[in-house]
């Protein structure tokens, strides 16, 4: 019964079919990691193991200058910005060409 998910997942992915709940993925990893870096001020190794999903990102980039994470994941990209202290971070709604 456990496989049965994982069963599904693979399906829907080797169809090449996006999803839009995957975007959760991306949006979730870079909200929560740009969150860790730049309002809480930890370091990426701990950031990167506290903002993990279940399903993982494929690639991420942190822009220390900007203070800004990218992160592409199952077919959807993600963007966050760092905006203060007392807003935190914020997604922006922004999709990249694939590579």
């Amino acid at each position: 019964m456990k496989r049965a998910p994982l069963f599904i997942l693979s399906l829907i992915l080797l169809s090449g079919c996006k999803v839009p709940f995957f975007k959760v993925v991306s949006n979730s990893f870079v909200k929560e990691m740009c969150s860790c870096l730049f309002v809480v001020g930890q370091d990426e190794n701990y950031c990167k193991a506290y903002a993990r999903q279940i399903l993982p990102v494929s690639s991420y980039t942190i822009d220390q200058q900007t203070k800004k994470v990218l992160a592409d994941g199952l077919g959807h990209s993600g963007s966050a910005s760092y905006i203060s202290n007392e807003l935190g971070c914020r997604l922006e709604d922004i999709e990249f060409p694939k590579r």
